[in-house]
Formats: C-alpha cells, structure tokens, sequence
C-alpha cells in the first residue's frame, strides 16, 4: 500500500503543479455550461417584431379577419402590411418579388370567395369551392413563417367548417415528463463525450509520455512493483479525472434551467437529490472505467500521438454508444446493466426519465467496477511485458 500511495502522490503532484492540466480538467464543465446556456437563452428569448408583407389577389373579408384576430392577440407582436392587386399580370410580378425575397406571401383568391364561404357555412354547397392560393418562398424565414401561420389558422377554419366530429381530450404529459424526454435523447450522448475527452486530456501523458519521455524505464527500477504502479496511476488518473466528471456533471445541473426556459426551482421540481446523487455515481464509475480504457490503450502505444489516435477511435465507439438513446426506447431487461458503458446509458435514460431502478443502478456499477478491476490486471500485465513497454 505503501508503493501505491507513493505513486498516486507523485501523479497528483504532477498534476496539480501543471496549469495547462489543470484548466484542461475544469474546461468540460464549462463549456457544457457556456454552450447550453447560449442555446436556452436562444430558444427561450423574446422573439423580435416582424412586419411581413402580404400581397393579395381578389382580397377576402375573412382573410383578414382571421388574420387581424391572430396578430392582435396578446401573444403576438407581429405587423403585416397589405397590398392588393388587380389583375394576373400583376400576380405574375410578385410571385417574381417572392423570388427575390422582396415580398413574404402571395395569397389569390378565387372570385367570389367570401359569398361561397358564406352559402358553405350555411349548409349550401356551391357549384365551384372557394379556392385559395398561397405561395411563399421556402428560402426566406419571414415568407416561411407567415405561410405557416396563414395555412395553420385556415386549416383550422376549414376544419371547424366541416363539424363532423368533435376532436376532444389534450396533452396529458406534464412539463416536466416534456422536459425529461427531451433531456433523454441528449444527456447520455452528452456525458458519454465529455467524460471521455475529460480522460483523454491526461491518460496518455501519464503513460505514453513517460514512455516517449524514457522516465518511465527510472520507474521501473525503483524498488516499487510494477503492479503497484499500474494500481497507483489508475487511482490517481481515476481521482483527478473524477474532478473533470464532476465539472461536467455541475456543468450540466447548471445549464438544465436555462436549457429548458426554467428557474432553478423549478427543476429542483422535476429532479430530486437522490436522482442526482444516483447520477453523479455513475458518472464517477463511468469516468473510472474510461480511465483504465485509456491507460490500457496508452501503455500499448510508443507516444502520446499514437495513444490519442487510438483513444479517438474508442471515443467515436463510445460517442455512438450514447447516441442509441436518440434513436428510440432503451431495453431495460436485467442483461443490459452487465454491458459496460451501454448500461451507465440506460441508466442516465432512466434517471431522467423518472424510470430509475435500484437493481438496475447497482448491477450497473458493480459491472463497470468489476471491468475497472479487470482493465488494472491488464495493466500490471502490460508493466510487467518488456516487449510492450520497451517496444522491442
């Protein structure tokens, strides 16, 4: 125990002595934190005034009523201006102007149309329908958004007219089953890159640059086992790469509010303690085990280069691995908490989910341990194998 803690001291030295180690540590949670704050104050800031513009053909009375009946309500700040115009020819020019991105909707209305709508609504069915045509341009966001709301609010109106049925019932989901969903398809993908870029960052200066540097051939005959310095560099790789773990994890507790337009207590809401406590040992477990990933892969490279190049692989396989909970519904049979990192997955699913089991978490981090547990005798294999650490 003695040689164990003699070389967690001096990794722990080397890191806490090296700035560039240091802020490359702390860098994950804040950037989660940066970046997912700019976006939910994107998605939930007050959207800007718009004033489009709207030419009509054969103008319609209803047309405008709808409209007018929308754009004055209280949730809406946008103007429209209309032009009306007389002929085809004149059609013809600002479906051009539509083109050009110098008009938002062009909207033609068959002859007549307010007098047929009016005998539809009233149960007579008129020789010719109403017609309606509205062009946008899919290239311009005003036209796009105005056309979407021309369409929506007349879809309706036609539907209305029809009163064949009565569509009934509601959303019965709450906000925060919307939230945790959301944070579902997001969050174990999210965790998965960030914990492993966070051992990335220093793994493979901790072995392969020894290795390149030829300070790990001094090590080596020092009276300190082999195995004893394969244990000593996981524990201290695995306890500084739990501070980049839980910069991420505060990184992303911190930015959940502003992610989902909510205050803070409201998510605390949503999520209680023990959620968070059930998800910050995961994540601790998950880091321990992509640190003895890495150092495995950086004790068979020759330089820091080649070991990244090869850790990069692994975290492509890792990134993909939390991109399954985007896809559709995880299984949660008992097997799946035996796959390592596939299982920390499903439980970060079900943490936010409010679908958490407690065999499930605890078969999950026995798992990942006993793999963590497996990837150190690898180690102390690979220490003890000259051709692997001399590269002969």
């Amino acid at each position: 125990m003695k040689s164990i803690a003699i070389i967690i001291k001096k990794e722990l030295r080397r890191f806490f002595t090296d700035r560039r180690l240091l802020i490359s540590v702390f860098m994950p949670g804040i950037m989660i934190y940066l970046l997912y704050s700019l976006i939910g104050n994107f998605l939930f800031s007050t959207p800007q005034s718009q004033e489009y513009k709207i030419a009509v053909q054969n103008p319609s009375a209803t047309f405008q009523t709808v409209l007018d009946g929308y754009m004055q309500s209280e949730e809406v700040k946008d103007t429209y201006s209309l032009t009306v115009i007389e002929s085809d020819g004149q059609a013809e020019e600002k479906k051009k102007e539509l083109e050009n991105k110098e008009l938002d909707l062009l909207v033609i209305f068959s002859a007549d149309f307010d007098e047929k709508l009016a005998l539809y609504m009233q149960g007579v069915k008129p020789e010719q329908l109403p017609v309606m045509q509205v062009y946008y341009n899919a290239l311009e966001q005003s036209s796009q958004s105005i056309y979407t709301i021309v369409t929506t609010l007349y879809d309706a109106m036609e539907s209305s007219l029809a009163n064949v049925f009565e569509v009934a019932g509601g959303n019965v989901a709450t906000e925060s089953d919307g939230f945790a969903y959301m944070l579902s398809t997001i969050l174990p993908m999210l965790i998965m890159v960030f914990l492993f870029q966070g051992s990335m960052m220093m793994t493979p200066e901790s072995i392969a640059g020894e290795k390149e540097r030829g300070t790990f051939a001094t090590m080596l005959v020092t009276p300190v086992s082999r195995s004893a310095i394969a244990v000593g560099k996981i524990i201290a790789l695995s306890l500084v790469a739990s501070l980049s773990g839980l910069s991420s994890f505060l990184g992303v507790i911190f930015s959940l509010p502003k992610m989902a337009g909510m205050s803070m207590s409201g998510l605390n809401i949503a999520y209680g303690f023990g959620d968070y406590l059930l998800l910050f040992a995961n994540i601790i477990v998950l880091e321990m085990l992509f640190v003895a990933l890495v150092s495995v892969i950086s004790a068979y490279a020759h330089s820091i280069k080649e070991a990244t190049a090869y850790s990069t692989v692994l975290m492509i396989v890792v990134m993909l691995v939390g991109m399954v909970s985007m896809v559709g519904t995880l299984p949660s049979a008992l097997w799946v908490y035996f796959i390592p990192v596939f299982n920390a997955v499903v439980v970060i699913n079900q943490i936010v989910t409010f679908s958490v089991s407690a065999l499930g978490v605890a078969l999950t981090i026995v798992a990942n341990l006993v793999c963590v547990a497996l990837l150190v005798l690898l180690l102390a294999k690979m220490f003890n194998n000259e051709n692997i650490i001399f590269g002969k």
